[in-house]
């Protein structure tokens, strides 16, 4: 994960110079994640250096969590949620709403990808999109719209999202200490928006696989 990361040197102040330890315990403090094993610990140091854009800080008390779903198929329980939780149409507007700004501070407007590229709604406060994929602190997966939640700020959560402990005030009942907190932890980490709809064709084989399996 560190390979050829720079503690200190041209272009770091003083005030910014941190060593490899005191990232790796910023990132997941050892004191919250006893039970973390080294392997699992690696795979999740690996998900706070990848590639993202930012989508605002959510305010204090937004974030619930609400189980996941599972199914029993023939016998095995089935996770039918994994990774995907839900936010409030006020949520999404907001992280919109920021993530745009970030994007305008950052002359990044233009850079949306091809897909996504939606050139009228770039300065809407109204989201164009219905989920996202991304982070928000130790949380991973995606964020599906979901109109039922009501008005204001609401992010919820499922138990497969959460990767490791992190001190976050935007969740809900969350007891924690000021020394411990960090503003950057309640970030919202933007990876993609979902997808315009693609044309999709069937071929002969795959009509007889569903025909075979009952599918009308």
């Amino acid at each position: 994960v560190y390979i050829l990361f720079a503690e200190s040197g041209k272009g770091i102040a003083p005030s910014e110079e941190m060593t490899v330890e005191q990232i790796d315990d910023w990132c997941i403090p050892a004191k919250l994640n006893k039970g973390l094993s080294v392997s699992k610990k690696v795979k999740r140091m690996k998900l706070s250096f990848s590639t993202t854009k930012f989508g605002g800080k959510l305010p204090p008390n937004v974030l619930s969590r609400v189980p996941d779903i599972i199914a029993n198929c023939n016998g095995t329980d089935v996770e039918m949620t994994d990774g995907c939780g839900l936010i409030s149409r006020d949520g999404i507007n907001y992280i919109w709403t920021e993530y745009v700004r970030y994007l305008s501070s950052r002359e990044w407007v233009s850079g949306f990808r091809e897909d996504n590229d939606r050139p009228e709604s770039h300065y809407s406060e109204i989201c164009p999109f219905t989920s996202f994929q991304g982070r928000i602190g130790s949380l991973k997966g995606m964020w599906i719209l979901d109109e039922s939640l009501g008005k204001g700020i609401l992010v919820q959560y499922r138990d497969s999202q959460k990767k490791y402990h992190l001190p976050m005030k935007s969740i809900m009942g969350m007891a924690l200490c000021d020394s411990e907190y960090d503003q950057s932890y309640d970030g919202v980490d933007i990876i993609a928006w979902d997808s315009r709809p693609k044309t999709a064709t069937l071929s002969i084989r795959i009509v007889q696989i569903l025909e075979s399996r009952g599918v009308p």
